[in-house]
C-alpha cells in the first residue's frame, strides 16, 4: 500500500512539473514563452552582463493576408528553428510576441551578440523564408531589463525603417549597421 501510494504521489509531481513546463512553453513553436521570460529576469544578477536581441519577421502580415495563417505558422516555426540553430544551450530562446522573438544572452559582449544575430538573419535568408530585423542591445549600457528590451527595440525598429533584412545595434549613443 505504502509503495502504491509513493508511486501516485510520485507520478502526480512529475505530472505538475510537465505541466507547469508546458505553461512556460508557446504551443506553436516550443520555445519559451513571455511567463518563462519573466521567471528568468527575476533571477537575472543586473551586476552580470547579458546582451539581447529583439527579432521581428518581415512583412508578417502581408504573408499571412496573402498565404494564410497555416502558411504563417508554418514560417514561425521555421524561422523559430532557424534562431534555435543559431544559438547556445545556455541562451534563452522565447517567442516575445505575435511575430516577435528575444533571445537573452547570458555573459555575451555586444559584438558576439551582433555577429549571432546575423548568423540568425542569414540563415533565415538563406532558407528562403521571409526576412528579419534584429535589434541588438546590451545590458551595461542601461539600467534595468526594460532599459535593454526598449534600445533593442528601438535598433529593431530602425532596422526595418532603414530597408528591413538587417541587424543594428545600439549603442546607447549611437547606433551602427552591420548588414
Amino acid at each position: 500500500l505504502m509503495l502504491s501510494m509513493h508511486r501516485t504521489i510520485t507520478r502526480a509531481i512529475a505530472d505538475q512539473i510537465e505541466r507547469q513546463d508546458m505553461s512556460l512553453k508557446d504551443s506553436l513553436t516550443g520555445l519559451w514563452n513571455r511567463r518563462k521570460l519573466f521567471e528568468v529576469v527575476d533571477e537575472i544578477d543586473n551586476r552580470k552582463s547579458y546582451s539581447l536581441l529583439l527579432i521581428d519577421i518581415d512583412h508578417f502580415k502581408q504573408l499571412n493576408d496573402e498565404k494564410g495563417h497555416q502558411k504563417g505558422d508554418e514560417v514561425l516555426t521555421l524561422i523559430s528553428l532557424c534562431i534555435v540553430h543559431c544559438c547556445c544551450p545556455q541562451d534563452l530562446v522565447v517567442r516575445y510576441g505575435g511575430e516577435e522573438f528575444l533571445v537573452l544572452l547570458p555573459g555575451t559582449d555586444i559584438e558576439t551578440a551582433a555577429s549571432q544575430a546575423e548568423s540568425i538573419r542569414r540563415e533565415v535568408q538563406s532558407e528562403g523564408l521571409n526576412t528579419v530585423s534584429i535589434g541588438v542591445a546590451q545590458s551595461c549600457m542601461h539600467k534595468d531589463f526594460d532599459a535593454v528590451v526598449s534600445a533593442a527595440d528601438r535598433a529593431m525598429y530602425r532596422a526595418k525603417r532603414e530597408g528591413r533584412n538587417r541587424v543594428l545595434v545600439d549603442n546607447s549613443d549611437t547606433t551602427d549597421t552591420l548588414t
